[in-house]
Order: structure tokens, then sequence, then C-alpha cells
């Protein structure tokens, strides 16, 4: 957060708030990554009470199950009255077949990866946020954070986007096999849910904006590469 000579020695908000935005001098690539690395925050807060991280659909829609990363949903639709009946099991509680059928160890120990990934990923945010807004304000202006919060800032920018999406691949690569032959229905049909592909996009392109520089710098030298080709 750079600081306009108009206002010496200022810290960021305080010249903000005495000269406006033409005070301060706006760094584009920066305000995007704390932009998009606060929504990223909020969606994971989001994401981590969803039970659509993945879904299975059996016997044209009449029985289905959405996978959350405690819990799975059971819907189950009425043909005659259109109404559906559902229940909320938490993997801890699943017992004799509804563990065969639902592989809710498997997908306990994959929900808790994820949980994991986001932890880690929100912890580095909540610092980051934490010591720029304390810094914006004029408070941590010591020797240490003068001279190596650029660095923490950019080890948290990395860890807390690449993380997720580390996380969210093998979680789809965890996916268990749901074709057995205790399923009494016919064989679902299933795959990754909307909360899954949801944070994928999101947490792909907010490591897009973390890695601008070297993405630019790749693009560029394998430019020149095949201009001299």
């Amino acid at each position: 957060m750079a600081e306009d000579s108009e206002t010496d020695e200022l810290p960021f908000f305080q010249s903000l708030a005495a000269g406006g935005l033409g005070a301060v001098d706006i760094d584009k690539w920066k305000t995007a990554k704390y932009g998009f690395g606060f929504i990223v925050f909020i969606y994971i807060i989001i994401a981590m009470n969803s039970n659509s991280w993945y879904s299975m659909v059996f016997d044209d829609d009449i029985v289905e199950f959405n996978f959350g990363l405690n819990e799975v949903e059971v819907v189950e639709s009425e043909e005659d009255d259109g109404f559906s009946d559902i229940v909320v099991i938490d993997y801890s509680k699943c017992y004799d077949q509804l563990e065969v059928i639902l592989n809710c160890e498997e997908m306990d120990t994959s929900g808790n990866l994820i949980k994991l990934s986001f932890l880690i990923s929100i912890s580095c945010l909540a610092t980051i946020f934490s010591i720029s807004i304390c810094r914006g304000f004029g408070k941590l202006d010591n020797d240490f954070f003068n001279q190596y919060f650029e660095n923490i800032e950019k080890i948290g920018f990395v860890l807390s986007s690449s993380i997720i999406v580390v996380g969210l691949l093998i979680y789809a690569l965890m996916m268990p096999s749901f074709d057995h032959p205790y399923v009494q229905y016919e064989l679902p049909s299933s795959g990754l849910g909307s909360t899954w592909w949801m944070m994928f996009w999101l947490s792909s392109l907010f490591t897009v904006i973390v890695f601008n520089k070297q993405l630019i710098l790749l693009i560029e030298t394998v430019s020149a590469k095949l201009n001299k080709e």
C-alpha cells in the first residue's frame, strides 16, 4: 500500500482519509489480490457448510444423495404427489448397508482434507488482512514488519491460493466408486457438485491473479521463442 508524496509519511488509510484516492498510489494487481482474497475468504465459509460437494442420483431422480464435508443429505422424492423427504446424516453415524452404499468413511476423509486446506488458506488470508489493516492505520510500524511484511504477504497469498486448488484436485481424485452389487436401484449417475466447481474456478482465478507476474513472464518467454522459430 504505497503513499503519495503530498501526504509525506502518513499510513495508507490516513492518507486516504486526508486526500482521497488521489493521495495514494494504488497497485492494481495488489488490489486485485486483496479484493479477490476477501471474496475467496467469504466463499470458503459458505462452502464449508454446503452439501453440494458431490451428488449421486438413483432411479430417475427418485433418490438423491448430496454430499457435504461433514454429512450427506438424502432426498427421496414421491412420484405421485411430488413431495420430497429430506434426511441429513452425519458421516460418523453411517451404519451397515448405508455405509456400504455411501462410502461414508472415504467421504469423511475427503471432506477433512478440504477442511484442512480451507483452514490453512483462511488463516493465511486473515493474517495478511489483519497485518495490512493495522499497518494501514499506522500500527505495526517497526523494523520487523518494515523488513519482512512484503515476504509474509507474498508467501501468504501463494499458500492461500495454491493449497485450495491442490486440495480440490486431491478431493476429486479421492472420490470412491459407487458401483457395487449392494445397491438395490439402478447404477447411479454421480459427479462433482456445484460447490466443488464454484470453488475450483474461483480459486484457480485467484491463483492466476497471485502468480500474474510469473504467468506474464512465461507467456512473453514462450511468445519470444515462437517468434524466433
